[in-house]
């Protein structure tokens, strides 16, 4: 999911976000952060664009996500 200043990683059906209020709101049980409540809206709406991957994709979809996440943490520690 595209947010207005980051780029989320996410799966509605294992209510995952790789966005903050995650870790804070979800995984203490106050509710789903922004981006899944999103997300829920939208599949019961149908309003979304699925994507899959093959197996041979696996290996440049990891890369890119921990590339995303390398640059994420050198610009906050700069």
């Amino acid at each position: 999911m595209i947010g207005n200043n980051y780029e989320y990683w996410l799966d509605p059906y294992l209510n995952y976000c790789s966005c903050n209020d995650y870790y804070y709101r979800t995984l203490s049980g106050k509710g789903l952060c922004y981006h899944l409540n999103s997300a829920h809206k939208n599949v019961i709406n149908k309003n979304f664009e699925q994507i899959y991957f093959h197996d041979e994709e696996y290996l440049d979809f990891i890369s890119a996500i921990i590339s995303d996440c390398y640059s994420k943490l050198h610009k906050q520690s700069n």
